[in-house]
């Protein structure tokens, strides 16, 4: 089965994205949640994911950190915790 050029293109559009995500939530973790640390990370995650994904992956990551801090304060058991997988 062969892939059709727009699907290799989206999906290569993508992986362009995940790999800004990652980069941006790195320094932003890195640099204790302050996002003006990470102007640079914060616009090429901006430029290579749709409005709504990076809508979507900022609270996704805001909610993960939430869940780990009451697992740490022990509100939340080990197995509610998020998954790194």
């Amino acid at each position: 089965m062969s892939s059709s050029p727009d699907s290799i293109t989206l999906k290569s559009n993508r992986k362009a994205c995940h790999r800004a995500r990652d980069l941006f939530f790195e320094c932003y973790d890195k640099n204790n949640a302050n996002q003006n640390k990470c102007r640079l990370e914060l616009k090429e995650f901006e430029k290579h994911c749709p409005a709504s994904w990076v809508q979507h992956f900022m609270r996704k990551h805001k909610f993960e950190k939430y869940k780990e801090e009451l697992t740490k304060e022990g509100l939340l058991s080990d197995k509610d915790a998020p998954s790194r997988a």
